[in-house]
């Protein structure tokens, strides 16, 4: 199980941050949409070493890789004193890959190989937060999740060529309703 938090957004102020660094980037935006009323964050990041070893490769040479990337948005809306709806996403994928050339041997031709190997995962949740008094509040929640693992191989030559794919996924729908009480 794995549980994000994610920050809100603020109200009162546009705002980012960002980094570049060697093997990857990330940038953070907030602020309002309709200030002190509705805001968003939004997130994302990637690493890129793979595009680098690959940029010093020397051509016709192996290659592989891996690389992530993920991103977060969240919104928040402010209904009343006593009622909030949040919509927030998260996208995230993992590859890796290699592709090489496997030389002839004795009368057959030269082969390439490409292999990937992705999995990844989107959410989204939708909730409604309502506070009845000091002591009770509930949250209502919508949430759907879509996991993703992908393994592709193919081998090509120019006289025959073999591909295959395999995909498992899992979909989850969920809705809830949860009360706290504070006695």
């Amino acid at each position: 199980v794995l549980e994000i938090d994610l920050k809100e957004g603020s109200m009162k102020k546009f705002s980012g941050e960002g980094a570049l660094g060697l093997i990857s980037s990330k940038l953070f935006l907030e602020g309002p949409i309709i200030k002190d009323k509705m805001s968003f964050a939004v997130s994302g990041r990637r690493t890129y070493i793979d595009a680098l070893a690959n940029a010093v490769r020397p051509p016709g040479e192996e290659s592989a890789g891996y690389y992530f990337g993920d991103l977060t948005a969240k919104l928040n809306y402010i209904l009343s004193d006593k009622d909030r709806i949040y919509a927030s996403l998260y996208t995230g994928k993992d590859k890796f890959y290699s592709r090489f050339e496997e030389p002839a041997e004795f009368g057959t031709s030269s082969a390439r190989n490409e292999s990937d190997l992705k999995w990844g995962n989107t959410t989204f949740a939708l909730r409604w937060n309502h506070v009845s008094n000091p002591k009770l509040f509930a949250n209502t929640a919508l949430t759907y999740s879509n996991y993703k693992f992908e393994s592709g191989s193919s081998v090509r030559s120019s006289n025959e060529q073999f591909s295959a794919v395999f995909l498992s996924k899992i979909e989850d729908l969920t809705a809830k309703v949860d009360f706290d009480y504070l006695p």
